[in-house]
């Protein structure tokens, strides 16, 4: 009785950890996905967390970050770079600022989540420039937790200046996290941190993302239908060569031509399909996209102007 026993808690427990080491390893695959578009923001008067939101440049941060009155700030992004940011705009009510710095120094952009279909007892992560981590450890502090509540939020603390819904998390927030990013399960922005805080239950809160969007959308626009680029292609060692271009399409009109190797992409360089896609978040229909491409042993820059997915 007694060995059958053990072959029946053995059989229990190996499946559990199974399910506990993938759990862990969706926790590593969603830091490494996002945690390249979390930044650290310093200002006269401020410091804090930012969000890259578009491949353009543009950077979500909370004004306790950038100080009330700063026009230019520092940035801290992993690989231990300073970029200098200038504040496009603020918004006292909503708390945030937005910043701009050059695309040439954005890593990763972080898609923008459905913030009103988020729900109580959901996954939730938070990330920051916790006590100066980006700035002092080139590391991204991220937290873990659930969405434990969403309500009107009608009193502030400290420094805060929003009411309005909230987006309350269990996951740890620690100085340095406002203006950071909360992130759902599937690595997605859905709020804003906020130093705003709970006092009888300590919890963490955001702004949620729909609360911003408008506001956010008067200088750059964050949610986009899918795009269409109208081309094909097959990356292998290294090199991406465009296998089919779609008659009529962005690609043709652009000039592209079968055969191509694509080199860069949105100003970055690529090497693999994988590239091109994370290189293309941020995008919408109608906005142009510069490609270098290789043909005949010679360069040529071209201008695509992406369409909406439905037309392909």
């Amino acid at each position: 009785m007694v060995f059958r026993a053990l072959v029946i808690i053995t059989a229990l427990i190996l499946p559990l950890r199974a399910q506990d080491e993938d759990f862990k390893k969706s926790h590593v695959k969603l830091y490494k996905k996002t945690s390249a578009a979390v930044v650290g923001i310093r200002g006269s008067g401020g410091k804090g967390s930012g969000v890259v939101i578009h491949r353009s440049g543009w950077i979500l941060t909370s004004i306790l970050a950038t100080g009330q009155t700063a026009q230019t700030v520092w940035v801290y992004s992993k690989g231990h770079k300073r970029i200098q940011g200038q504040v496009i705009e603020r918004v006292k009510d909503l708390e945030f600022a937005l910043v701009k710095i050059d695309p040439e120094h954005v890593q990763e952009v972080l898609e923008i989540g459905d913030s009103e279909a988020v729900k109580v007892g959901q996954v939730s992560y938070v990330l920051g420039d916790s006590f100066d981590s980006i700035f002092t450890d080139d590391q991204v502090a991220i937290t873990l937790g659930k969405i434990s509540g969403i309500y009107e939020n009608r009193q502030v603390h400290d420094r805060a200046q929003y009411k309005g819904q909230v987006i309350e998390t269990t996951a740890s927030v620690n100085p340095g996290s406002d203006g950071g990013a909360l992130i759902d399960g599937k690595g997605r922005l859905v709020g804003m941190m906020t130093l705003n805080y709970n006092e009888s239950k300590f919890t963490s809160l955001a702004i949620p993302m729909h609360k911003l969007k408008a506001a956010i959308e008067k200088h750059v626009r964050i949610s986009h239908p899918p795009v269409w680029t109208g081309f094909i292609a097959e990356g292998k060692d290294g090199k991406i060569a465009v296998q089919r271009v779609s008659k009529d399409g962005p690609a043709e009109k652009a000039g592209m031509k079968v055969g191509d190797e694509i080199v860069r992409f949105a100003d970055r360089a690529v090497g693999s399909i994988a590239e091109i896609e994370t290189a293309l978040k941020g995008f919408g229909p109608k906005e142009s996209v510069k490609i270098v491409v290789k043909r005949g042993g010679k360069e040529e820059t071209l201008s695509l102007v992406l369409e909406e997915k439905e037309f392909y």
